[in-house]
């Protein structure tokens, strides 16, 4: 008998119409039913062919996995909000300063889930941003000074002096115009990148996990969405308003903007180490040290960046916090911290 059982006349005519059947001629299901049995632990499908699929759900995981699987996103180079969920917790060892989290944790340096996990669950914590505002103005004095010269005559010569004196000097805390969750993920390639495959945010993760750098850094960038520059006229504007003449500074400084990992290597303990940014600066080794750690180490491909919204437009933060603005420059308020309203 052949391998292959040969097909009947009426089989084979059957076949022969299936294949030549044109794609709109496929039938289209409007429904397919629900399940009525709910205290079943199986769940019934009904399949356009009348019958009945039953899948077992008896062995499924009842509770999530540890950390979110990356794999399971889809390749692209922005990543929304609504297409993950934040994790519950993060095993890895961190350290904190006043502007970044940042881990030398093992898995994370290797694992691109665990990286991803890791990312996704600081970046539930929302930067802060505040509004420096200083007005400063130069002041020069004329000093009269004796000299003698080798020969042990004196003279008087007039020295100018200048120096930076502050007006006033004050900082707006905006951090609750910060929407509480980030919106989207994008990944900023360098230059020299071919777009788009690896300019994707998972393929700047996974070209850091591949690295074996032993200086190897990732780092995601917490971006707040406010037209600073828009808010920085402004306020100048305003701030002119009440005659004063002189320079006026305008920042708007973040904290907690950062999201970093390292390598898990002693060379990366040891670059990074307090200890050691403070000896190279007394020592000034760090002028021949520093060119050389920016050159041996890597920074993989591309960053990852981010995005908060705001509540509330620039022009609505402007408005309702002008007469504080306006009552400390007139008053030359220096040190006062206000929170924008």
């Amino acid at each position: 008998m052949s391998k292959y059982a040969k097909l009947s006349s009426d089989d084979d005519d059957a076949a022969q119409s299936a294949v030549e059947m044109p794609q709109h001629a496929l039938p289209v299901y409007d429904s397919i039913a629900a399940p009525t049995d709910t205290g079943s632990s199986s769940s019934s499908r009904c399949c356009p062919d009348g019958s009945d699929t039953r899948i077992d759900f008896a062995d499924a995981p009842i509770e999530p996995p540890s950390y979110f699987n990356v794999s399971s996103i889809p390749r692209q180079r922005v990543l929304l909000r609504s297409q993950v969920h934040t994790p519950v917790s993060c095993s890895a060892e961190i350290q904190r300063t006043s502007h970044s989290v940042l881990t030398h944790d093992s898995d994370v340096a290797s694992n691109p889930d665990a990286v991803f996990n890791y990312f996704l669950f600081y970046i539930a914590e929302k930067p802060t941003m505040k509004v420096k505002i200083r007005g400063t103005h130069e002041e020069t004095h004329t000093e009269m000074r004796t000299v003698t010269d080798s020969n042990g005559r004196t003279r008087t010569e007039s020295h100018e002096t200048s120096k930076t004196v502050t007006d006033f000097n004050f900082t707006l805390d905006v951090t609750n115009y910060v929407s509480e969750t980030w919106e989207r993920i994008e990944a900023a390639p360098k230059r020299e990148m071919v777009e788009p495959e690896l300019g994707e945010w998972r393929a700047v993760i996974e070209a850091f996990t591949r690295s074996e750098n032993p200086l190897k850094e990732i780092h995601m960038h917490k971006e707040i969405e406010w037209d600073v520059k828009q808010i920085r006229k402004w306020l100048e504007a305003a701030i002119r308003t009440t005659g004063y003449c002189h320079r006026v500074h305008i920042d708007f400084p973040k904290s907690n903007d950062t999201v970093t990992a390292l390598a898990d290597s002693d060379l990366s303990h040891c670059a990074n180490s307090f200890v050691t940014k403070v000896l190279c600066f007394l020592s000034c080794l760090w002028i021949l040290f520093w060119p050389l750690f920016m050159l041996v180490r890597n920074n993989v491909t591309g960053q990852l960046h981010a995005y908060y919204l705001c509540e509330g437009t620039e022009m609505e933060f402007v408005s309702r916090n002008m007469a504080v603005i306006l009552h400390a420059v007139t008053h030359r308020k220096i040190g006062e911290k206000y929170v924008a309203v």
